[in-house]
């Protein structure tokens, strides 16, 4: 276990209340339909787009090969230049989210400004297209890097801080990932991490705390495996990337953390 999901497993109930209505939750896709949409939690992302260019279902189960080289069932993106394709499930907002999964990047797009694939939390304020909300992203690149893209703002809204993933290497496509994205959402701390699939090693990681946080826009509903090719121009073909693996914790606030230590440092000096 990373030391993140030990410090996660830290939580006492009267404390985790209101963060455990978000329950963790693990999938590998093994039980789903070979060629179909996954069931629940999952839903298409079209259903947070409400003129969507690219008909349901945008991502579907299919058999593959995992990072260790064996069978796998995963969900695959379908190959299509529109508005984004992909899955999404429904969470409730808590203090602190973390989500793990594996990705690998199969195709990069040939159109201008389209992205082949990342994990994230979104936060439905009502725009026609869900990428115009309050956002938090690690995604593939044109650059065939990893960014960390966040907003905190309205959907009203066009500002947005990205960055690259301190020292991970180029993507190479096929190769399986796992990224890791951790948020306080009240304190607007975010930790980003990309490691080799196969052999569990760190590639790359970025810590980063964005200024002037307001938690009203850090109220994350839904956390998704997409692309983003709504605003692309011009291609022939689209991104395509695979997703399996998910883990999913919704935790208490370091703030809550720090509460709990004190706690229980005055409960040990009774």
């Amino acid at each position: 276990m990373r030391p993140a999901a030990r410090m996660l497993s830290i939580c006492l109930p009267a404390l985790c209340a209101h963060s455990v209505s978000a329950q963790s939750f693990d999938d590998n896709f093994e039980s789903y339909d070979v060629g179909e949409l996954p069931g629940a939690p999952w839903l298409d992302i079209s259903t947070r787009i409400d003129n969507p260019t690219v008909p349901s279902p945008s991502a579907m189960v299919i058999d593959t090969t995992g990072p260790d080289g064996s069978p796998t069932k995963a969900v695959q993106l379908v190959d299509a230049v529109g508005t984004s394709s992909g899955v999404l499930s429904e969470i409730a907002p808590a203090d602190r989210h973390v989500m793990r999964m594996d990705v690998r990047i199969d195709q990069f797009s040939d159109a201008s400004s389209a992205w082949p694939g990342g994990i994230g939390f979104l936060q439905d304020e009502g725009a026609a297209d869900f990428n115009g909300d309050p956002q938090a992203v690690l995604y593939a690149w044109q650059d065939r890097r990893w960014h960390l893209f966040i907003k905190n703002a309205p959907a009203s809204s066009t500002s947005g801080i990205d960055m690259l993933i301190t020292g991970a290497p180029r993507i190479r496509p096929g190769t399986w990932y796992t990224l890791e994205l951790e948020v306080d959402t009240q304190t607007g701390e975010f930790g980003a991490s990309v490691f080799d699939a196969a052999s569990g090693d760190l590639l790359g990681q970025q810590a980063f705390s964005f200024p002037n946080w307001d938690p009203q826009f850090g109220e994350f509903d839904a956390l998704a495996a997409f692309d983003g090719e709504g605003g692309a121009t011009g291609g022939t073909f689209g991104g395509v990337s695979t997703y399996d693996n998910v883990s999913y914790i919704p935790a208490p606030s370091a703030a809550a953390l720090a509460a709990i230590a004190v706690m229980m440092a005055r409960l040990r000096g009774r």
